[in-house]
């Protein structure tokens, strides 16, 4: 994960343990699994794909496919405080 994500970007390895000391947990979704549902999940981390992918739909349709060293949810995490809800 650090030489394909953050080492491109110039991250220490120094800082990049700094950010692997705020993780809480590693989830493993089983196939079709919900991760986050509009107006239902509050966006209270930040999440990246390990491995496999998701697929981020709306209403049964598929927007887009999150695929392994991408960021799930960072556009919303960025934005928003703890108390929000995924939209």
């Amino acid at each position: 994960v650090y030489a394909a994500v953050f080492q491109p970007l110039r991250v220490s390895r120094h800082q990049f343990k700094k950010v692997l000391n705020c993780m809480k947990t590693i989830r493993q979704l089983k196939y079709q699994e919900v991760y986050a549902q509009e107006k239902v999940t509050k966006v209270d981390s930040l999440s990246l794909v390990l491995s496999g992918k998701l697929v981020v739909s709306q209403n049964g349709r598929a927007l887009h496919i999150v695929f392994p060293h991408q960021f799930l949810d960072s556009p919303e995490w960025f934005g928003v405080s703890t108390d929000e809800y995924f939209q």
